[in-house]
């Protein structure tokens, strides 16, 4: 893909169990939010240790210098959009107008 010139980029948004945690629960305690939790959300929480290993597996096999991951630390939901989005933009050529 990326030898047909195709700009590959990966993201991986970092969020701490601490903050995940607090997400769950409130999606449990705020009726506008309770149709974001799904009966996996809570099952894949207590398997946090094991989506970690297998993120750590995934990154081994799958990051390569011509299509790295970036990791980006997601504690506060509008900056890492706004930080991904700049660093994203970094990375496609365009004309300035």
């Amino acid at each position: 893909m990326v030898d047909s010139g195709i700009i590959l980029l990966k993201y991986w948004l970092e969020v701490s169990p601490q903050e995940q945690q607090r997400r769950l629960e409130d999606r449990v305690d705020d009726g506008r939010k309770t149709w974001k939790l799904s009966p996996m959300d809570l099952k894949s929480y207590h398997r946090w240790d094991d989506y970690t290993k297998a993120r750590d597996s995934m990154f081994e096999a799958s990051d390569t210098s011509w299509a790295p991951w970036f990791v980006a630390k997601s504690e506060d939901k509008r900056k890492v959009r706004l930080n991904v989005l700049s660093h994203l933009l970094e990375y496609v050529p365009y004309e300035k107008l």
